[in-house]
């Protein structure tokens, strides 16, 4: 709509300008209006992106739009390098540890994970909610207090948080790092660097998945493919690879978003390959795949666990249809259609596995959301539909809560989201709407006992109450500056660790008394 108004408007101007018989101050005047208009814009503003309706941003020229340096190689904890490390048994053992076995146990000297922390995308269970803070309810009379704020490199990654460990991954010019700050202060423990960048108008610059870290282990998968598995505690390289070259698979149009999933001592990720080479597993101690399975393309949702039909399974949305895997080795059970092409309605949200073998899946795009029954018969053959299977509760598929590039939290029988820019609340049961909120554009929430916590996309944070009865805004704050704020944020016990690609802040929101 932008371009087609300004193209009209220069149409206009020209053919007064050249065809008119008008006078000659006529014909000209708006025409030179337009230029000057023009040029003085440029002069006093530069485009910084665009926001998750597609409108361009623009920001004074004052603005620093640079991007920070990568921080320099330095001695880091145990003797390890803050940097590149070795790969496999090598990079163990240049942080002093011998290499690890074939199984899932944790390095020596491991941190440690508690149940406050937030080990991965959407926390601990995967499914946006976290432990029940007893978070205040105004901010006003209780303001958060800021601990630390940072510049940080572009990138769409989101805070995975174990002690005193806060790691996530950015873009400093050629460099991809994956790098861990000092929850207190801010200050950066480790950096893990690879020579490569990956840009794409007008998706923005730099890796897009958020890191997972398990057993003293962090895995993180790079916009270009690029798996590397390190250690917590120092950064040294423990084993990568790169999933799109050892699977045959061509990258998506905006990179790869997928955050790896552990599954018992494998980690799981949506390469896209084809030739039975679609999602599949890395053995955790050395990064050998284990088990391939599908051949669709990826999408940019993350796979999620769950067991439907007394079998544990892995879901994960791809371009074009969601597909069951089986988590013992990574066969397709079952599909179901789902629009998604990767340059024009892009899935982003991630499937959720329900009691009842049933499947809540949504996006954005005008596409909307469904409730999925998943069956087998006698024969061992698997069916997914919105019908309702022999005994069972139909499913729906309706034109609401159409997540673009946030996913969905739900709490006694009722599901909340961003539908497009708006939150909403609809019931699980039918996908009947039950209230739309404020718009906070394409921003995330979490879901903290009573409370869901949105990230607005120009910053803003907010506290709303998770009722279905109506829509209720608690308080706000502004967290972080630099629109749009896409990133995941993190929540351990009432520490709360935000970003965009410009800025990170680590607060601590107050406590009711």
């Amino acid at each position: 709509t932008q371009i087609g108004v300004s193209l009209i408007v220069l149409a206009s101007c020209l053919w007064l300008a050249i065809f008119s018989r008008a006078a000659a101050w006529i014909r000209f005047v708006p025409l030179a209006v337009v230029i000057v208009g023009v040029g003085v814009f440029a002069w006093l503003y530069q485009f910084k992106g665009f926001t998750g309706s597609m409108l361009p941003i623009f920001v004074r020229r004052s603005v620093d739009l640079s991007e920070p340096p990568a921080p320099a190689r330095r001695p880091g904890p145990g003797g390890a390098v803050a940097g590149k490390g070795g790969g496999g048994a090598e990079g163990a053992r240049e942080a002093g540890k011998d290499p690890p076995d074939d199984g899932p146990g944790e390095q020596p000297g491991a941190i440690e994970t508690t149940p406050e922390d937030f080990p991965q995308f959407l926390g601990p269970q995967r499914n946006q909610i976290v432990p029940a803070a007893p978070l205040a309810r105004d901010w006003e009379a209780q303001p958060p207090k800021l601990r630390w704020k940072n510049a940080v490199g572009r990138g769409w990654s989101g805070f995975a948080v174990v002690g005193p460990c806060a790691v996530t991954q950015e873009q400093r010019q050629d460099q991809e790092l994956v790098i861990c700050y000092d929850l207190k202060d801010g200050s950066i423990r480790w950096s893990h660097t690879n020579t490569v960048r990956f840009e794409q108008v007008p998706g923005g610059i730099g890796p897009r998945a958020t890191p997972t870290i398990y057993k003293g282990r962090v895995f993180a998968l790079g916009a270009t493919g690029i798996l590397n598995c390190l250690d917590l505690a120092t950064g040294a390289e423990l084993w990568t690879v790169n999933i799109l070259e050892d699977n045959n698979a061509p990258n998506t149009l905006w990179g790869k978003a997928g955050s790896p999933l552990i599954v018992d001592n494998l980690v799981v990720v949506s390469a896209g390959g084809g030739d039975g080479r679609s999602l599949v597993a890395y053995r955790q101690a050395d990064g050998e795949r284990a088990w391939a399975g599908g051949s669709d393309l990826s999408s940019y949702a993350s796979p999620s666990l769950g067991t439907l039909g007394g079998v544990r399974q892995i879901l994960i949305v791809n371009q074009d249809v969601l597909v069951g895997h089986n988590a013992a080795d990574g066969r397709p059970l079952w599909r179901f259609e789902w629009p998604g092409r990767s340059d024009a309605n892009a899935s982003a949200s991630q499937a959720h596995a329900l009691a009842g073998d049933q499947v809540f899946v949504s996006k954005g795009y005008g596409v909307g959301s469904a409730l999925i029954n998943v069956s087998r018969n006698e024969a061992d053959e698997w069916t997914a539909s919105v019908a309702a299977p022999a005994g069972g509760r139909p499913g729906w598929k309706r034109n609401v809560m159409k997540t673009k590039f946030s996913n969905v939290c739900m709490r006694g029988g009722f599901v909340y989201g961003l539908d497009e820019e708006r939150l909403q609340c609809i019931e699980l049961a039918t996908g009947k709407p039950r209230w739309k909120g404020t718009r906070y554009g394409q921003g995330q929430i979490l879901l903290c006992g009573e409370l869901l916590i949105v990230l607005a996309e120009d910053g803003d944070l907010a506290l709303v109450e998770a009722k279905p009865e109506e829509f209720v805004e608690l308080t706000r704050f502004h967290a972080i500056d630099g629109e749009p704020c896409w990133n995941t944020f993190a929540l351990c016990g009432n520490t709360l660790v935000v970003r965009n690609d410009r800025e990170a802040a680590c607060y601590e929101l107050p406590l009711a008394e």
